[in-house]
């Protein structure tokens, strides 16, 4: 999301990075303890909640997944954290993998996020964001190292900037797979 767009900023939505990952820290905290079916009061510098419990507790264990976006790009103390929370699911945008990004590169992203976690379930690194090139097999060859690296789900979704068009002509091909 650009946080200097007029539809972000006329809202009165915080735009500062910093801020806002902090209120994201806050918001993680809040969710996992309204999650856990327990009586939870949360106190902090954005949030506060008075002792509530919400029920029925949700169906996942030990909660429902967080999907931490961006996680390879910034190793900061707060986004490791993040990482750490990422029960079963982590995914990281990386729009240019695969034209500069190698499978070594998900094998580091996965020995980052373990070393983060405290949870020994699964989870997902997820890629997208990069078109797909007109050689598929080419493309083929890519996704299976990056999934033999590590990756678990692997996107490519048509262009925007072709409009409809493009966008119509890249469903149409399909998705690619690599069985």
């Amino acid at each position: 999301m650009c946080t200097n767009d007029v539809s972000f900023t006329h809202f009165g939505e915080v735009t500062d990075a910093i801020q806002r990952a902090k209120m994201l820290d806050e918001a993680l905290d809040v969710l996992v303890g309204l999650w856990s079916g327990q009586p939870f009061s949360y106190r902090g510098e954005y949030y506060h909640v008075n002792e509530v419990m919400l029920l029925p507790r949700p169906v996942q264990t030990p909660r429902i997944p967080i999907r931490s976006a961006e996680v390879g790009r910034s190793k900061g103390r707060r986004n490791e954290r993040r990482a750490g929370m990422a029960v079963a699911c982590t995914s990281t945008p990386m729009g240019d993998l695969g034209k500069t990004g190698t499978s070594d590169d998900i094998r580091s992203l996965r020995a980052f996020i373990d070393g983060q976690r405290a949870a020994s379930t699964p989870f997902d690194i997820a890629l997208g964001g990069r078109p797909r090139s007109e050689d598929w097999e080419k493309d083929r060859a890519l996704i299976r190292s990056l999934a033999e690296a590590g990756a678990t789900w692997i996107e490519y979704l048509p262009p925007v900037t072709g409009g409809l068009d493009a966008m119509y002509a890249g469903i149409e091909r399909g998705p690619l797979r690599i069985e």
